[in-house]
C-alpha cells in the first residue's frame, strides 16, 4: 500500500498538478504573473520528481522522441537521445531519483551538485556556444565536460541546449537539458 507509487497514480497526479496550473494561469492579472514564475517552476518540478523522478524521466522520454523526430534520426540514434534527455530532466528538474542509478551521475556529492549548478548556470549564461571542461571538489577522478549549443529562436523563446557530459575512467554518461527565455526576460529556465 505504502510502496513504490504506480505510474497509474502518477500519472493521475501530475495531470491535476498541470490542470491546476493551466486554470490558475488563466485566472491571474498578467501584473502578477511575472511574480509566480519561480511558483510555476516549482510546482513542476514538484509534479516530475514524484516517484522518484518518473514524471522527470518522462518529459525526456518525449523531448527525446520530439527531437529526434525532428532530426529524422533512426530508431537507435532516438533512443540514445532520449536518455540523454532523461539524465538531464532528472538532474535538473529532480537533482537526482532512481533514473540516476548505475549511472556516474549517481556518484555526486552535494558539493559535485552546487559545483555542477554553478558551471551550468554560467554556460547557459555566456551568449557565445562553447565548451568547457572542469573537475568536482569531492570527485576529482570525475571529468565534466559541458557544452550549450547557439541561442536559437523557438517561438516567442529564445532556447539553447546544454550537453553534460560526465565520465571517469570505467564509464561515460551524458544528459541534454533545454533551457529557454523569454526575451526580454534574461533568466533561464529549463524547458519542460
Amino acid at each position: 500500500m505504502y510502496g513504490k507509487p504506480s505510474l497509474f497514480r502518477v500519472r493521475i497526479a501530475l495531470t491535476f498538478v498541470l490542470i491546476y496550473l493551466v486554470t490558475w494561469q488563466s485566472m491571474t492579472p498578467p501584473r502578477i504573473m511575472a511574480q509566480q514564475v519561480s511558483f510555476k517552476q516549482k510546482m513542476m518540478q514538484t509534479a516530475a520528481c514524484a516517484g522518484g523522478g518518473v514524471g522527470a524521466v518522462k518529459i525526456g522520454e518525449k523531448l527525446g522522441q520530439l527531437q529526434g523526430s525532428m532530426l529524422h534520426l533512426s530508431p537507435a540514434a532516438t533512443n540514445v537521445l532520449i536518455r540523454k534527455y532523461q539524465l538531464g530532466m532528472a538532474m535538473s528538474l529532480c537533482k537526482g531519483g532512481e533514473a540516476l542509478v548505475g549511472t556516474t551521475f549517481a556518484k555526486l556529492s552535494e558539493k559535485d551538485k552546487k559545483q555542477r549548478q554553478t558551471e551550468i548556470d554560467a554556460a547557459v549564461a555566456d551568449t557565445a556556444p562553447g565548451t568547457k571542461t572542469f573537475v568536482l571538489p569531492d570527485h576529482p577522478e570525475l571529468t565534466e565536460r559541458l557544452t550549450t549549443s547557439e541561442i536559437a529562436t523557438d517561438g516567442n523563446k529564445e532556447c539553447r541546449t546544454v550537453e553534460d557530459n560526465l565520465a571517469d575512467k570505467d564509464q561515460n554518461d551524458t544528459a541534454l537539458v533545454k533551457w529557454c527565455r523569454k526575451p526580454p526576460s534574461t533568466n533561464w529556465e529549463v524547458a519542460t
